[in-house]
């Protein structure tokens, strides 16, 4: 991979439109989704109730556990499959009147006497009242802003606010789309998605610093280049590095994606999509947005 983009020279500046276009597209389907979907599905850490993941000793049917669990006479139940029916991941929109350890005796109990010949281990359980959820909802919703203004800040003072504010635009673009993401797939939103989110404006916000920093040194190198040229020479010297990293993070994501646990499946496959939109983001958005700002309200002088 770093052989293939050795020398590159792809126009990249000359086709910012077109990533506009792009990301203009995937920033309506997310609008278009939210909007179908009325809004993103929340899971039991800011709704409260119940969570339960289990394990079988040979597969079984969503069906059959479906039907298991109407005895159990708490509302509601959400069963979500993994694999080949070894795992289960169960949701009840309230909370047990009861303490976890309660919880799983009545748990075991249930299945060994609805599904005998199948055991199962309760491999977690989870329980949120609806008061804290809301409070969890809302300190994730402050550590995202003050992540995206503490970013603002840093690039600003270390490059200028052009490049500050071009790389929070590709931050946002980059979050906006993850949440398409979350609810075109129907994944709940929780305390992992949230990580994932974190985790992916870090990643994004690493690649366009990168980015920045060869501009920064290719401008007192370049004395003669134009702006626009500078920018372009200094994607494309970053473009091994920035794909490579890509590249090596993304295997590692997708593999947890398709062998991990179920506890950690949703949260992959939503880093998986992260560093996709975060690399493309950091070369077709943020420093083309740069020099987009600089054709139209030129600050950029030579003597």
């Amino acid at each position: 991979m770093v052989q293939i983009f050795k020398n590159a020279n792809y126009q990249f500046i000359n086709r910012r439109y077109i990533a506009f276009a792009i990301s203009a597209i995937l920033t309506l389907i997310t609008i278009i989704s939210l909007i179908v979907h009325g809004g993103l599905k929340n899971g039991v850490d800011f709704t409260g109730g119940t969570l339960l993941e289990l394990r079988f000793q040979t597969p079984i049917r969503t069906e059959v556990l479906r039907s298991a669990f109407r005895n159990l006479a708490v509302g509601n139940v959400s069963i979500q499959k993994f694999g080949e029916g070894y795992d289960f991941i169960i949701r009840f929109e309230s909370q047990m009147a009861a303490s976890a350890d309660s919880i799983s005796s009545q748990i075991i109990q249930l299945l060994q006497t609805e599904i005998p010949n199948n055991s199962a281990e309760l491999v977690r359980i989870e329980m949120v009242g609806p008061r804290i959820g809301k409070e969890l909802q809302k300190n994730a919703i402050i550590a995202v802003i003050i992540g995206m203004i503490g970013i603002l800040i840093y690039v600003s003072i270390r490059f200028d606010f052009r490049f500050g504010t071009a790389a929070v635009i590709a931050l946002c673009h980059d979050v906006f789309t993850t949440i398409g993401f979350i609810s075109l797939t129907k994944t709940e939103m929780s305390i992992p998605m949230i990580a994932a989110v974190l985790t992916i404006i870090g990643y994004s916000v690493n690649n366009s610093i990168v980015i920045s920093d060869r501009i920064r040194e290719n401008r007192r190198k370049m004395l003669k280049g134009n702006f626009m040229d500078i920018i372009n020479t200094s994607i494309n010297q970053t473009l091994a590095r920035t794909s490579l990293t890509a590249f090596t993070t993304f295997v590692v994501a997708f593999t947890l994606w398709l062998l991990g646990a179920a506890s950690i499946k949703d949260f992959a496959k939503v880093i998986s999509f992260g560093i996709i939109i975060g690399t493309y983001s950091a070369i077709f958005i943020g420093a083309p947005l740069v020099a987009e700002w600089e054709k139209r309200f030129p600050a950029h002088r030579r003597r």
